[in-house]
């Protein structure tokens, strides 16, 4: 008998085409992964006057995973996707091979997330599930690295699918974090313009975004679909505690809608063109809290959280643009 050895345990995807359809997964991945599980409701009981428990039957069951990873322009959008929905995705005019992906965070309408399949395994064995949801997206940002975490679901784990002979892949165009730009406005107008000088590190944080539908039907083995529910999306803002960090706390005293900006734009151009690779994020943000101040690598510090808000005034609630390679899915 051959042991299974962790490193040749293989990661596939495909997006699917309706929530749970089970698309055969054929892509591999390079700059994220994710640690599935199978998860079991188990309900127990043990009788009056019985040390020992008689009955343990099994409830719901689905699959859990976490996320990890390094943030990457070219395969981006499969994770954005899984938090907002492909909203638009356009060619620019002049350009036969880059896409300009926007993923809009709805302040009222729901949102068309992507779902995916997933097999991961060897040759041997392998486990598979399909309707991966993403529930928790974390892009954490210094300049030690552009790190990925999260945590989604998924239905029950099964061995159907095989493992994809010839599996496609996309480039591999990382996030640099030299290339990352952080602007805190004051106003809608002047968004992009004010530079924080002294940004040390950025934690975007969108968590509490889907849960399961679970139904009486023993035609069916795991949730149903899935329903969104009011999200938790901060910014962990740590600033160097000089003048310029010091005024966000006038800002929160006021209560002022204040705008966020980052953004990244990689060296390294488009295949076939001149326009390089690129990332924005633009959202309306308060602050909801205030932390202590820390020592930061030998720097006096203080961080903010920053929590994103819906502006009707000029319709932004949290927008993403990224500019990247990728046709589709």
């Amino acid at each position: 008998m051959t042991d299974r050895a962790s490193v040749t345990q293989a990661l596939y995807l495909a997006a699917e085409t309706t929530p749970g359809d089970g698309t055969q997964p054929d892509t591999i991945v390079n700059s994220f992964d994710i640690t599935p599980g199978a998860h079991i409701d188990f309900q127990r009981h043990r009788p009056t006057g019985q040390k020992l428990e008689s009955i343990i039957v099994p409830g719901k069951e689905w699959t859990e995973f976490d996320l990890t990873g390094l943030a990457m322009y070219s395969e981006l959008h499969y994770l954005l996707a899984c938090m907002f929905g492909p909203n638009q995705v356009s060619q620019p005019s002049g350009s036969a091979t880059d896409r300009v992906w926007k993923f809009i965070l709805s302040a009222r309408q729901p949102d068309e997330v992507l779902t995916l399949s997933w097999v991961s395994g060897d040759e041997n064995i392998h486990e598979a599930f399909n309707y991966g949801l993403l529930t928790e997206l974390n892009l954490n940002m210094s300049r030690d690295g552009i790190e990925i975490a999260g945590s989604g679901i998924g239905r029950e784990l099964t061995g159907d699918n095989s493992i994809p002979h010839a599996p496609q892949s996309l480039e591999e165009v990382p996030i640099i974090p030299k290339e990352i730009s952080v602007y805190l406005d004051t106003s809608y107008g002047s968004l992009g313009s004010s530079k924080l000088s002294r940004a040390l590190m950025l934690n975007q944080r969108i968590g509490n975004r889907h849960n399961p539908v679970w139904v009486l039907d023993a035609a069916e083995p795991s949730f149903v679909s899935h329903v969104e529910l009011a999200p938790e999306f901060v910014y962990e803002l740590t600033v160097e505690a000089d003048t310029e960090g010091m005024d966000i706390l006038d800002s929160a005293r006021a209560g002022d809608t204040l705008y966020l900006r980052t953004d990244a734009t990689s060296p390294t151009d488009i295949p076939g063109g001149a326009t390089p690779y690129s990332y924005q994020c633009d959202a309306a943000v308060k602050v909801a809290e205030v932390n202590k101040f820390e020592d930061k690598d030998g720097v006096y510090a203080i961080q903010y959280n920053l929590a994103a808000v819906y502006d009707s005034e000029h319709d932004l609630s949290v927008e993403m643009t990224l500019h990247n390679h990728a046709a589709g899915f």
